[in-house]
């Protein structure tokens, strides 16, 4: 999270308001998340996003974080 933080700019606390940010999100997946181990990234993501996730290869990471860019740019249904 560490990481994150530095490369947003911004603390780890207010990680968790930018995680419906496309850009934010954008951030995540250029990042090389394979230097860091499974339960980091699943620990740091679960922080994030406010809900416990475990992830066993980094391909669901980055299917999970694709995912959640889809969702963030879909326009809402009122």
């Amino acid at each position: 999270m560490d990481d994150i933080a530095l490369e947003s700019q911004i603390l780890i606390s207010s990680l968790k308001e930018l995680s419906a940010s496309p850009k934010f999100l954008m951030l995540l997946l250029d990042l090389n998340l394979t230097q860091y181990s499974l339960e980091e990234c699943s620990y740091s993501l679960s922080y994030i996003f406010e809900q416990p996730l475990s992830f066993q290869n980094y391909g669901e990471i980055t299917a999970f974080l694709k995912q959640r860019l889809a969702d963030s740019e879909s326009p809402a249904i009122l």
